[in-house]
């Protein structure tokens, strides 16, 4: 997918992997079990059908001219729970979104004593369905009802014309049990595979929903290898030009960002973007290592259009490190690694110490599990783009969480590493 994807409420990421296992967990639980009852479903209706005739047609006639009203109760039944099923699976998304932020965030929660109106929020979600579920419940009793005073409505007719048959002498007892339960077994089974209707129609809905995610067009496909005319190149020397750039995000496409952006770095040359919150300079960044596209104009390095690059190729070529960066859940050395998976020990040790990070991360390099902190990670995720050892540096915000000792120290190694590189550093001073 690409980035503008998830910039969409509907498909932040809290809802959308709540409404992914919500899906495949209902497909997967119809699919287990549909084949087996519809194989039993079948036999024991044609089975109990050819019964019911054997032993006495007439029986069997009166027996089937019932059927249709339960099978239409059934169905109504069915119909009006459909209408319900799509405000549900909205609200559980709704929920399920609160409760995945709520755990990815339980830091910020806590700090700012957000324990109960988070419980509120999630509440209120579950208490809005309310009238929607009495309803519900009120709808299925009615209906219910009806099946249920259909079905003795069955058993009273055809006892009483069993009754007569018995008297008038063209019917034994025996067959006239015979036939009448031959059929309302085969009922009863049909019955059963009624129950999993409406888990049918909502496996259907779930499939179709993972389908349209995965039918979902990116615009920005890395791993897009069928175009042979992308340019992958090895080297890049590094120049920058932005050339009548217009751009809004996806989320927002009102609101200009950029409009007839213009400037040009050249290559090897050291650039920052300083000013407030939201003047676009993370932005800038974003394009370059197009995560968007630009709505007009056009980006350029080496006076080609990024989008006539291999996106996987130049991304190779450009280093970011980012204001907030991720670990992953490995131990260090690995996570330096993914700045060059092939890279050997003396390469990340040389990375490491460049960032500064060697001293405080010997004892924990080969722990799975990280605790750092925030300018711990910063220099972690300095330390991987060291050992890509980019011909383009982006740095946003890249030293903010350092303090002012080790902010030198790293800033002196920043200043190394973007010597002969093309670099472009974010600061709010």
């Amino acid at each position: 997918m690409h980035l503008g994807y998830y910039d969409n409420p509907e498909h932040t990421p809290g809802a959308f992997t709540t409404k992914l296992a919500s899906d495949t967990t209902k497909i997967n639980g119809i699919a287990l079990s549909m084949v087996g009852i519809s194989v039993q479903t079948i036999i024991t209706l044609i089975v109990g059908v050819v019964l019911g005739f054997v032993y006495d047609w007439r029986l069997a006639l009166i027996n089937l001219g019932f059927m249709p009203i339960i099978v239409v109760t059934a169905a109504l039944q069915w119909k009006l729970q459909q209408g319900f099923s799509e405000s549900d699976e909205y609200s559980e998304i709704q929920a399920g979104s609160i409760l995945s932020e709520s755990v990815c965030n339980t830091k910020t929660i806590f700090s700012y004593n957000m324990e109960s109106k988070v419980v509120e929020m999630y509440n209120s979600i579950l208490k809005s369905k309310e009238k929607t579920i009495l309803k519900t419940a009120f709808v299925n009793g009615v209906l219910f009802g009806l099946s249920q005073l259909s079905m003795f409505a069955t058993y009273a007719a055809l006892f009483y014309a069993g009754a007569s048959f018995i008297n008038s002498g063209t019917l034994t007892l025996g067959n006239m049990l015979r036939s009448i339960f031959s059929i309302l077994f085969a009922s009863f089974g049909l019955g059963q595979a009624q129950q999993y209707v409406g888990d049918i129609s909502k496996a259907k809905e779930a499939l179709v929903n993972i389908y349209r995610t995965l039918d979902e067009t990116s615009t920005i496909d890395p791993l897009d290898d069928k175009n042979e005319l992308l340019k992958k190149p090895e080297v890049i020397k590094g120049k920058i030009e932005f050339k009548d750039v217009c751009f809004s995000y996806p989320s927002r496409p009102k609101e200009l960002i950029f409009d007839n952006l213009n400037f040009t770095i050249l290559p090897g040359q050291k650039t920052a973007f300083v000013g407030l919150s939201g003047s676009g300079k993370s932005t800038v960044i974003q394009l370059l290592s197009r995560f968007y596209d630009v709505t007009s104009g056009s980006i350029l390095i080496d006076d080609i259009d990024i989008k006539d690059y291999d996106i996987i190729s130049l991304r190779k070529l450009v280093g970011l490190v980012m204001q907030e960066p991720v670990l992953f859940a490995t131990n260090f050395r690995s996570n330096v690694k993914y700045g060059k998976l092939n890279a050997n020990d003396d390469e990340i040790d040389f990375s490491s110490g460049k960032a500064k990070i060697t001293k405080f991360i010997e004892p924990i390099a080969f722990k799975n599990s990280i605790t750092v902190s925030g300018g711990e990670k910063q220099r972690i995720a300095i330390a991987r783009t060291f050992l890509k050892d980019p011909k383009i540096l982006l740095l946003d915000e890249a030293t903010s969480a350092l303090d002012e000792q080790n902010e030198k120290l790293v800033q002196k190694a920043l200043d190394h590493i973007m010597d002969g590189r093309t670099s472009i550093t974010i600061a709010h001073r």
